[in-house]
């Protein structure tokens, strides 16, 4: 059950847990002083993102990630680490932080594309794989050529 009350005021959302008793109890949540965004995806996996104005901490818990366990993100680290995550529930960390900080997409897109270690690793593994010309893409998704995307001069591809 999420909290988040004004006196005299009507409840605004109510939302049943769609997950087994296997993925714990739903949490708990005093949402007093706090961002909280509900997502639930096309096969019925529901996310909350509880964030701090303040700190621009926060946490993501999932059902089928186990409700009791809490995912710490920040806008410098936005995608949970021990965490495979769709490309709709990283669209969806993204718009909770811009609600949050009351930020534009942009900053806090690149904030999270410099956090996903996985695309930047990628990024480098295909770029070693490419040859030396080939020039990886650092940890802001920028890929080394200062804005100049010219050939280097080398084979055509």
């Amino acid at each position: 059950m999420i909290e988040k009350k004004y006196e005299g005021q009507q409840r605004l959302l109510e939302i049943d847990n769609l997950h087994s008793a296997e993925c714990g109890p739903p949490p708990s949540i005093d949402a007093a002083d706090k961002y909280v965004g509900y997502f639930e995806n096309g096969c019925g996996e529901q996310w909350l993102f509880i964030g701090d104005r303040k700190t621009g901490k926060a946490v993501v818990r999932g059902g089928d990630a186990g409700w009791p366990t809490r995912y710490k993100v920040s806008r410098q680290r936005p995608c949970p680490v021990n965490l495979v995550l769709g490309e709709e529930e990283k669209q969806w960390i993204i718009a909770c932080f811009m609600a949050m900080s009351n930020a534009p997409y942009d900053a806090v897109a690149s904030d999270f594309a410099a956090g996903d270690f996985m695309a930047v690793a990628l990024s480098l593994a295909k770029a070693l794989s490419e040859g030396p010309t080939a020039k990886p893409v650092d940890h802001h998704g920028r890929n080394g050529s200062n804005g100049d995307h010219r050939k280097s001069g080398g084979p055509e591809q």
